[in-house]
């Protein structure tokens, strides 16, 4: 069987469908293909399995990839530039490799609407898939955000507000040429209806979705979403420790888009001078002044160096959280994007009491040193390692396996049924 992955956001999101793979040993009989256009060919990636997609997912006002002057932005906008060439790449796919299912990033919606108003007498089924936690929003949930500089729960009903506040704010803003009107041009002439009741990004109703995450970190869900456990194979049986005790910082794959990312390498810098006790690995472009107590660690190095340290501070990407407990390392989550998934990650897994949550817009240096402290005398490895094998046992991978493929044959989900 041929299953092509369409990924979109960042890295982080290859990352956690293909952890799901490696967690439910899929077997040789299936055919994985990979494409996202963050793969770069040009530094010499020769993988196989991966696919570089030459365009962007014709949604989130995109055209500001290709350029900042607003006359050209129009312009793209008035010829549907990100649709056609969308559609163009994915024809261009699927004469490649072509797919039995088609495993779709849940960030890329927009690519439903192009399968079904291009491909849409064919009969590959098409399943959404999301590596962070549950998105629903119904009436009685809460949802994790920030109010007046502070990280809490919040009623979904807010939520909701807010994003039509913001929806209306741009309709106003950029008439004729907004996203949301964008969208509406997608959606003519096909009978697909979009779920609002989002954080964030909207999806397309009643396409089963997977989620990579357990129902104890949800506090919603609905008949579509099918939750498949954290997908954590535990690595930190043999890991030797630094010799020093060593904090690790990372801030994911896309350094670009974080909100707070500046005062974070500020207090970094801070906290790496006022504790020469601890050893620091940062990432390399971090560009904080070199300490004794410093070291430096590429992507390739990301795992090793992990495994290696005894607290990881983190900006809240539910993969890199995943990838903390998967080596038993307690977490200091500083969420750098209040606009995205971030607080909500942070908030469920402090809840859970496997890390502590900075508050970047808050805590002092001090602050976060005595947090620092907290998480390095207290149990948080052991509990991180009983969450993760309680996760396994509720989740075994025979399982997880059984479900997904039924779930991928099952006629109902062929694009032509939709």
């Amino acid at each position: 069987m041929n299953i092509l992955v369409i990924c979109s956001g960042s890295m982080g999101h290859y990352y956690g469908i293909k952890r799901f793979f490696d967690y439910i040993e899929l077997g040789s009989e299936h055919n994985i293909l990979y494409a996202f256009h963050g793969f770069n060919p040009e530094i010499g990636d020769s993988d196989p399995s991966r696919y570089h997609i030459p365009s962007f997912p014709a949604f989130l006002n995109y055209e500001f990839r290709y350029t900042k002057k607003i006359r050209e932005i129009i312009k793209l906008k008035q010829h549907n530039y990100l649709l056609q060439n969308r559609t163009r790449t994915l024809f261009e796919l699927f004469d490649y490799f072509i797919p039995d299912v088609i495993l779709l990033d849940n960030h890329a919606f927009t690519d439903g609407f192009v399968l079904k108003k291009e491909f849409g007498k064919l009969g590959f089924n098409v399943v959404f898939f999301q590596t962070r936690l549950s998105t629903e929003l119904s009436m009685n949930s809460a949802y994790g955000s920030h109010y007046f500089g502070k990280l809490k729960w919040l009623p979904s009903q807010k939520i909701l507000l807010r994003q039509r506040v913001h929806e209306l704010k741009y309709r106003l803003m950029m008439p004729g040429f907004n996203k949301y009107r964008q969208l509406d041009q997608y959606r003519k002439d096909i009978s697909l209806n979009l779920n609002m009741k989002r954080y964030r990004l909207p999806t397309i109703s009643k396409i089963p979705e997977i989620l990579f995450s357990g129902v104890n970190l949800s506090q919603y869900q609905t008949e579509n979403q099918k939750y498949m456990g954290l997908c954590i194979k535990p690595k930190w049986p043999g890991v030797k420790k630094s010799e020093k005790f060593q904090i690790m910082v990372s801030a994911g794959s896309v350094l670009n888009k974080l909100q707070y990312l500046d005062k974070f390498k500020k207090t970094i810098q801070n906290l790496i001078q006022r504790n020469p006790q601890y050893h620091f690995a940062v990432p390399n472009g971090f560009k904080v002044p070199t300490n004794s107590n410093t070291s430096f660690y590429t992507w390739d190095q990301y795992q090793d160096v992990l495994g290696q340290s005894h607290i990881h501070i983190a900006h809240g990407g539910f993969n890199s959280i995943k990838d903390s407990l998967s080596y038993a390392v307690p977490l200091l989550i500083c969420p750098l994007d209040w606009e995205s998934d971030q607080i909500q990650n942070a908030l469920f897994i402090e809840e859970s009491k496997l890390s502590l949550t900075w508050n970047i817009r808050r805590d002092k240096v001090d602050d976060v040193i005595t947090k620092l402290e907290i998480i390095a005398i207290d149990n948080y490895s052991k509990r991180i390692q009983s969450f993760v094998l309680n996760d396994n046992s509720s989740y075994p991978p025979k399982k997880i396996k059984d479900e997904f493929s039924d779930l991928i044959q099952d006629p109902k989900w062929e694009i032509r049924n939709w």
